[in-house]
């Protein structure tokens, strides 16, 4: 097994700077364009949701976007905790013209219980799917995007929509809690991705094959402390390391 690299050792050797959040963040804002994709990767609890919130908000309050969140969980405190931000809370699509005018969208359908929650949901979800897809110029942050795929039985809809979205104008950000879930479809189509630390090795030596770059960026995901992310633009290869909330 290859000796796990210290932080710093490991930003040096893939030329990769370490920066705050709050000095970082203008610049990213600024460099993330419209119709760019953004690949989000981190388990639960290491600032995934946090970091996609912070950067919808700016999205909203910086471009005017109109922003959407679908949440698949039956309970997310960080969703709960935008509710008291101004974000409007829908159950079904399409949103009316008063929460479509405040700009920022939580897609939330009512949890049953999980032997019928997919079906349930999955009309609704797919529904909104399409619209956004008719509409354009959305930015739409799936929180899971892998439950999409294999428990909501989305799979086709949603390679079609990484595929074509660009051509909409419709910036696109897929969370994942694992990297195993990144479809060929969704790999030729992103400009982002942003990572958060991940232990496995397998799957950390994924999430830098997502990046662009195995070699140069697994000892930096295995390295990241518990609330730091990689976030590296693809298209550059220019990187960062940061931390939520800083």
């Amino acid at each position: 097994m290859p000796r796990q690299l210290p932080l710093e050792e490991a930003l040096d050797q893939a030329g990769v700077e370490l920066a705050g959040w709050e000095e970082l963040a203008p610049d990213f804002m600024e460099a993330w364009e419209q119709a760019e994709q953004l690949i989000l990767l981190g388990k639960t609890g290491r600032g995934k949701t946090t970091f996609a919130t912070d950067v919808l908000d700016r999205r909203a309050e910086q471009r005017q976007a109109s922003v959407c969140l679908f949440v698949t969980k039956k309970r997310d405190q960080t969703s709960l905790d935008l509710l008291e931000r101004q974000w409007q809370h829908i159950t079904e699509w399409p949103p009316s013209f008063r929460q479509r005018k405040a700009g920022k969208i939580i897609l939330w359908p009512p949890y049953t219980k999980p032997s019928t929650y997919p079906a349930q949901v999955r009309p609704t979800f797919l529904h909104a799917l399409d619209e956004i897809m008719e509409e354009g110029n959305w930015t739409l942050y799936l929180d899971e995007a892998s439950y999409m795929v294999e428990s909501l039985k989305l799979r086709t809809s949603m390679d079609e929509f990484f595929t074509q979205s660009r051509s909409n104008k419709i910036t696109l950000m897929a969370g994942s809690q694992r990297p195993v879930w990144v479809s060929r479809s969704a790999l030729s189509q992103h400009a982002w991705v942003c990572t958060f630390r991940i232990g496995d090795t397998d799957d950390a030596r994924r999430a830098g094959e997502v990046i662009g770059d195995r070699l140069r960026f697994t000892p930096i995901i295995q390295a990241l402390g518990p609330h730091q992310f990689l976030l590296v633009n693809t298209l550059t290869d220019e990187g960062y390391v940061s931390e939520v909330g800083t």
